[in-house]
C-alpha cells in the first residue's frame, strides 16, 4: 500500500516544475561548490619524478591560481581556483622538453569549468545524478500511465507511445549510471543523452541482424510452400531495410569523417557544426523508430496471447481468403476455431453464451461470402443457427466491424453490447486498433497460423500500423530535430567561445 501510494504521488508530480527545482539545485550545488577543480593530467609515463614537473599559469594570472601541485604514478594533479571571470592556459612541464596545456573557464559565478564553458567542474557529477533521478521519475510515471492505457484501451496507439518512452527511459537510465562516475559536466550530461541512443543502436544490430536471418530463412520456407509472390518477400525487405537503417548512422558519421570537400575537423567551423546535428539527429531518429518498433512488437505479441474477458456477449470473425470450393482454408478455419474456443471458455466460466457474428463478403473469384463459408462451418461443428449473425458486406477489417456492428445493434436494439473478435495472431493488435481508431470497444483472441507464415504477416502487420500512424511520427521528427539542434548547438558553442 505505501509503495502505491507513492507511485501514485509521483504520477502527480508536475514534471516541469521537478525539472526546473532540478536545475536550480544543480546550479546553486556547482556554484557553492565549483570555486576550486581538482584537475588532473595523464602524462603516460612510469618514470617521472616530481621535480621534473613544472606547472604555471602560460595566461590568465588574475583569472585563476594554481596550488596543491602533485604527482601520483604518472598523474599530475593540481588544484585551480576562480579569481575573476574569463579563460586561462595551465601548462604542464615534464623534463624541460615536453609540456601540455590545459585551459580552464571562470565564469560569472565564480565556478571553474576545464576544456570548455560547459566542461567539467567540481560538483558537476550531480547533473547527471539528478537527470538519473528524474529519470526514475518519469520512468515510474509514465509505466503507471502505460498500465492504466492498457486497461482503458489496449489497442490504442496511445500504449505503444508510453511503453516507447518507457524502453527509452530506461536505456537513459542505464547508459547514465555506467557513464555517471567519468561525467562532471553540463557537456557531458548532453553527451550522456545523446549517446544512450548510440549504445542502445550498437546493442540492437546484432539482435536485428539475427532476426533478418531467420527471417529470410522463414520467407524462403515460404515461398516453397505458398509459390513465389511479391508478398512473401516483404518480411525480408522490411528486414534488411531495418537493418540498414541501424548501420546509416555509423556509417554516415564515417563518410564525414574520412571526405575532404568540406573540412569537419575543424572545431569552430561551420561544417563541424553541420555534421554534430546531422550525425546526432540520425542517431536519435533511428533510435526512435527502433524503439516504437520494439514497442509495437511487445504489444502486438501481447494482444496475440490475450483473452478476452469473459462477459461478451457476441464475438465477430475477421473473413479471409477461402478455398475455390467454398470450404475454408487452414487460416480461415483457425480464426473460426478461436472463436469457437472462447464461447467454450466463457460458458465453462460464466455460463453465458454468445453469438458468433462471421463477417466477410464475396470477392470477385470467390464462390460465396466468407461469412457464408465461416457460418457452413460453424455449423459443422454444432453451434445452433440461432447463435449465428452473418454480415456479407465488408471488404476489409474496417467495413467487418462497421457493417457487423450494425447488425448487432439491429439485433440487440439500444442495450450496451460487448463485443469480442477473432482473428489471426498476428492481425489481432491492428485489428483491435483500427476498431478503437473508429470508437469500437472490442477485445480480440488470436489464432496460430504456420510459423513460417507468421513472421512475414506480422512484419506486414508491424508496417501497417506504423503506417497509421505516421503523421504522428512526422510531428515527433520535427520535436527531435528542436531538441538535437538545441543540445548540439550547446556543444558547439561550448567549444568555440
Amino acid at each position: 500500500k505505501m509503495l502505491s501510494s507513492l507511485i501514485g504521488k509521483i504520477g502527480k508530480i508536475n514534471k516541469l516544475v521537478l525539472a526546473m527545482t532540478f536545475v536550480i539545485i544543480a546550479f546553486l550545488y556547482i556554484v557553492i561548490r565549483g570555486g576550486t577543480y581538482e584537475a588532473e593530467v595523464n602524462l603516460y609515463e612510469e618514470d617521472v619524478k616530481p621535480e621534473d614537473i613544472k606547472v604555471e599559469i602560460a595566461q590568465g594570472k588574475d583569472i585563476i591560481s594554481v596550488d596543491d601541485i602533485g604527482l601520483d604514478g604518472s598523474i599530475v594533479r593540481f588544484k585551480v581556483t576562480a579569481l575573476s571571470e574569463g579563460s586561462a592556459e595551465v601548462w604542464i612541464h615534464v623534463s624541460g622538453d615536453h609540456e601540455m596545456i590545459k585551459v580552464f573557464y571562470v565564469h560569472k559565478f565564480k565556478f571553474v569549468t576545464e576544456g570548455s564553458r560547459l566542461g567539467p567542474c567540481t560538483g558537476g557529477n550531480i547533473i547527471i545524478m539528478l537527470l538519473i533521478l528524474y529519470s526514475v521519475i518519469l520512468l515510474i510515471s509514465f509505466a503507471v500511465k502505460f498500465r492504466e492505457g492498457i486497461r482503458k484501451d489496449f489497442y490504442s496507439h496511445h500504449n505503444i507511445v508510453l511503453l516507447a518512452i518507457v524502453i527509452i527511459l530506461t536505456v537513459i537510465i542505464i547508459h547514465n549510471i555506467l557513464y555517471m562516475i567519468s561525467s562532471r559536466g553540463i557537456m557531458d550530461f548532453i553527451n550522456g543523452v545523446l549517446y544512450s541512443s548510440h549504445s542502445h543502436l550498437v546493442i540492437t544490430i546484432p539482435i536485428a541482424f539475427i532476426t533478418s536471418v531467420a527471417v529470410f530463412g522463414s520467407n524462403i520456407v515460404l515461398l516453397k510452400k505458398e509459390g513465389f509472390k511479391k508478398k512473401n518477400l516483404l518480411g525480408t525487405f522490411i528486414s534488411l531495410l531495418f537493418l540498414l537503417g541501424l548501420f546509416a548512422p555509423f556509417v554516415i558519421d564515417e563518410v564525414l569523417e574520412r571526405q575532404t570537400l568540406f573540412d569537419v575537423h575543424r572545431e569552430d567551423g561551420i561544417w563541424n557544426y553541420i555534421r554534430i546535428i546531422i550525425i546526432n539527429y540520425l542517431f536519435t531518429m533511428i533510435f526512435y523508430m527502433v524503439v516504437i518498433v520494439e514497442s509495437t512488437i511487445i504489444m502486438s505479441i501481447r494482444a496475440a496471447f490475450k483473452i478476452p474477458a469473459f462477459d461478451r456477449d457476441y464475438i465477430l470473425i475477421l473473413g479471409c481468403w477461402m478455398r475455390k470450393d467454398g470450404t475454408p482454408t487452414p487460416l480461415l478455419k483457425g480464426r473460426v476455431d478461436a472463436a469457437i474456443k472462447f464461447a467454450d471458455m466463457q460458458k465453462k466460466a460464466t455460463g453465458k453464451d454468445i453469438i458468433f457474428v462471421p463477417s466477410g463478403g464475396q470477392g470477385s473469384n470467390e464462390v460465396m461470402s466468407e461469412a457464408e463459408c465461416m457460418a457452413r462451418y460453424l455449423a459443422s461443428c454444432g453451434i445452433n443457427e440461432e447463435s449465428i449473425l452473418k454480415e456479407e458486406k465488408s471488404t476489409n477489417t474496417y467495413e467487418n466491424f462497421k457493417f457487423s456492428l450494425e447488425k448487432i445493434k439491429e439485433q440487440a436494439g439500444d442495450r450496451d453490447i460487448k463485443l469480442a473478435y477473432a482473428t489471426t495472431g498476428y492481425h489481432v493488435f491492428r485489428s483491435g486498433r483500427i476498431a478503437s481508431r473508429n470508437g469500437i470497444e472490442a477485445q480480440g483472441i488470436g489464432s496460430k497460423t504456420k510459423k513460417y507464415f507468421w513472421i512475414n504477416a506480422f512484419i506486414r502487420e508491424l508496417t501497417a500500423i506504423m503506417h497509421y500512424e505516421k503523421k504522428f511520427h512526422f510531428k515527433v521528427a520535427g520535436i527531435l530535430f528542436i531538441v538535437v539542434f538545441f543540445m548540439g548547438s550547446l556543444l558547439f558553442i561550448s567549444n568555440v567561445i
